[in-house]
């Protein structure tokens, strides 16, 4: 592990003793903190911000500096990967992301590009870089992208809102030219995250924030097969230290110990999931992420308290814990409240790792 000021995550990546519980958020910069409305309001947009390398970074740096955060995660999207590939993203107001061209055919795919990170996302490059230097090894930087399937539903389906119809039917009428498109998919996202490990980052998230539409089955041979194809080709280690990897599967409950087979070290669980129980599918392979619903935050204070020492109690005195949400900060969340989750989590924590040697 490399060495930080607060190296607990890293550590708790890893199953090592950790003196608290570390915790980061998906999406713990975004709508609900004012100051990043400031922020995205010089950008004009979300896609140009992203693509700001100065206001990505401050955006990047925001929650950090608001709350006691034991990890940045890089401020991008998972569809950068996608756009620098050749399609055409937009961001719509309280709908989300669409593409105007979304994938209709094989030559629609062959059209596609396998970005270069240094030449078509180097903006990305660069604001890991500002970040590093930011945070000067006090907390680690998380990079991320999203899984070859999460992406092509998007790519095919011109956004998420609908019942995933089109890539549905593509998978059974046309698996052939699915597997091009995910094996594309593929090669653009080992070479991205290869290259944000070489500006930086100390961790890697992989979403596959869709693979749960699938059946068993498709899940395993359309998106755990290619995040497997992912990780073995990632850098993991960089300067004597290794690089841990995050696989987050919505809706995946049942197949944890599938999951674990992709060389994972750190699976990230939904709200639905009993960490309990999760913890004794897996447990002695992977460390688990999670996994508090997201609109506990609306409660009162005293009620956040109680669901985080309920969650950390079902984890129990072990060491492989790593404190989120069980997906990202909902908009309307007020900011008062993250800080008391953290803070929670911090101080009820500390029993459960005082007992254990």
């Amino acid at each position: 592990m490399q060495i930080f000021k607060n190296d607990c995550y890293l550590k708790a990546a890893f199953r090592k003793k950790v003196n608290k519980t570390p915790i980061w958020i998906m999406r713990q910069s975004g709508r609900y903190l004012p100051e990043y409305q400031n922020i995205k309001k010089k950008a004009g947009d979300f896609l140009s911000l992203c693509l700001n390398v100065e206001l990505a970074s401050q955006a990047t740096l925001l929650p950090i500096n608001l709350f006691s955060l034991d990890a940045a995660i890089l401020f991008s999207d998972i569809l950068i990967v996608p756009y620098a590939m050749g399609m055409n993203l937009t961001f719509l107001n309280d709908f989300g992301p669409c593409f105007l061209n979304p994938i209709k055919s094989r030559f629609d795919m062959e059209k596609l590009i396998v970005p270069h990170p240094e030449e078509h996302m180097n903006y990305v490059l660069k604001i890991i870089k500002i970040v590093c230097h930011e945070i000067s090894y006090k907390i680690p930087l998380i990079g991320f992208s999203g899984s070859p399937w999460t992406l092509a539903c998007y790519m095919i389906e011109g956004n998420a809102k609908k019942n995933f119809s089109k890539i549905k039917k593509m998978l059974y009428e046309n698996p052939k030219d699915l597997h091009f498109l995910l094996k594309k998919l593929t090669d653009s996202v080992i070479l991205y995250l290869n290259a944000q490990i070489n500006a930086g980052v100390s961790a890697i998230v992989i979403f596959d924030t869709w693979g749960g539409i699938l059946n068993r089955k498709k899940y395993k041979k359309f998106s755990l097969f290619y995040i497997q194809k992912i990780i073995k080709q990632l850098s993991l280690i960089k300067n004597e230290y290794k690089i841990p990897v995050t696989v987050f599967t919505k809706n995946a409950n049942a197949w944890l110990k599938d999951i674990v087979s992709s060389g994972c070290d750190v699976i990230a669980l939904d709200w639905s999931v009993d960490i309990q129980k999760a913890l004794k599918k897996v447990g002695k392979y992977v460390a688990l992420q999670g996994n508090m619903d997201p609109h506990v935050l609306y409660a009162e204070e005293n009620y956040i308290q109680k669901e985080t020492d309920l969650i950390l109690s079902r984890f129990g005195f072990r060491e492989g814990h790593i404190f989120s949400l069980g997906h990202g900060i909902l908009p309307d969340t007020d900011p008062k409240k993250v800080k008391f989750l953290v803070d929670s989590v911090h101080q009820l924590s500390q029993k459960y790792h005082q007992k254990i040697y």
